[in-house]
């Protein structure tokens, strides 16, 4: 069996037991309100997640995706600020986000590709400066009065599903981002070449691959995401908040992307997988809070997930020496 396959099936393995598991705990875990508020939950860490994908499957890693988030949520926060919050200044915040976003992760990824500096220095160093910045942008005050019609992803909800109950807004944002990413990945030349140089980076540059510049880009994909996430989040608590930055975001990104099988060698995941990943992180907090566990017990949980998944990993065939 391929090791893809055997990623795939242990990865629904995981997924069964925590449902199975769950259940039993707390009964109401399995109901349309509670998965509905799961999914409302994690849409930020699966946007950074599936950006980081990207990255990882290069053999990479970007730690600095909650510190981009918070820079580009206050940034494009106060652009849209200062133009009065009317419709097209919302529209100006997003671009001015989104954008900050993709020149930091393009900064970063010109670092790591051209100067060869490896990358967890590289973004360990970038989640100081940029949560620094955020911080100095506002003043460390976060930029609130949001109008209702900024609130509208990160709260609202759309349609009426065949459970007869609405769908978060903000899912049908994650979900297409998703599936995007995922095409890209399986139907693009760029794809293929993310998991050629995570593969073997020399050998893809020997096949004529054009490996520095897919570095830089996979590094501004996940910049890119990182924004999204930050305006996310910004939406759903109407206003933008530098200490999203000392949320831990970036460690559920990770977690999420683990959990769902990449292999932290790079070659290998999905980001489908990444976001079946953030939803068994996004599901075991409130069982946990359901149990008691406070929260510095739900970090140990997590942290011994993560390390699970990687052991599940190594086990699997899928890790490399």
């Amino acid at each position: 069996m391929s090791p893809q396959r055997r990623s795939a099936l242990a990865l629904a393995g995981v997924a069964f037991a925590f449902l199975a598991t769950f259940s039993i705990i707390d009964p109401a875990f399995l109901t349309v309100a509670n998965q509905r508020n799961v999914l409302q939950q994690i849409g930020a860490t699966v946007l950074l997640g599936t950006g980081m994908t990207l990255v990882v499957l290069t053999g990479g890693i970007d730690l600095a995706v909650a510190s981009t988030a918070a820079l580009s949520a206050v940034a494009g926060a106060m652009a849209a600020s200062a133009a009065g919050f009317g419709s097209g200044a919302l529209a100006l915040g997003v671009v001015v986000a989104l954008a900050t976003g993709a020149a930091v992760g393009t900064v970063q990824g010109s670092i790591v590709a051209l100067a060869g500096v490896p990358p967890f220095l590289v973004t360990l160093a970038g989640l100081t400066v940029l949560r620094g910045a955020a911080f100095l942008l506002c003043d460390g005050v976060p930029v609130a009065n949001f109008p209702e019609a900024a609130r509208g992803i990160g709260r609202g909800f759309v349609l009426e599903s065949w459970l007869g109950s609405s769908i978060p807004a903000s899912l049908v944002v994650v979900v297409a981002f998703v599936a995007a990413a995922e095409i890209v990945l399986r139907r693009t030349a760029f794809g293929r070449s993310l998991y050629a140089i995570g593969g073997n980076s020399e050998a893809a540059r020997l096949a004529g691959l054009p490996v520095r510049r897919d570095l830089i880009a996979a590094y501004a994909v996940s910049g890119l995401a990182a924004a999204a996430g930050g305006l996310l989040v910004a939406s759903r608590q109407g206003s933008a908040d530098p200490k999203l930055a000392r949320e831990g975001l970036e460690l559920d990104a990770v977690a999420a992307v683990v959990l769902g099988g990449t292999s932290l060698s790079g070659g290998r995941g999905s980001a489908i997988r990444t976001f079946v990943g953030a939803w068994l992180i996004g599901s075991l907090r409130p069982v946990l809070n359901h149990l008691g566990v406070e929260s510095y017990g739900q970090d140990v949980a997590v942290g011994l997930v993560i390390l699970a998944a990687a052991l599940l990993d190594r086990f699997m065939g899928r890790g490399r020496d």
